[in-house]
């Protein structure tokens, strides 16, 4: 099952996670509350994953489009 109507949208999806994934890391590295990182680098893991399978996703739907 699939979120996703469009190649675009999951690509779209997929760019916005990476714009996110990058502040992210910014806050992390800039927060000084021990407690607010380890939850900050949790949400970091798991969108890292997430990130992953759409990337795999979003080239498996574009290579058999050719």
């Amino acid at each position: 099952m699939s979120i996703f109507s469009t190649p675009r949208e999951q690509h779209i999806l997929t760019e916005v996670l990476k714009e996110y994934l990058t502040d992210l890391r910014t806050e992390i590295l800039d927060t000084d509350d021990e407690k607010y990182r380890k939850g900050l680098e949790e949400k970091e893991e798991v969108l890292r994953v997430i990130l992953v399978k759409l990337e795999r996703r979003f080239s498996a739907v574009t290579e058999s489009e050719h």
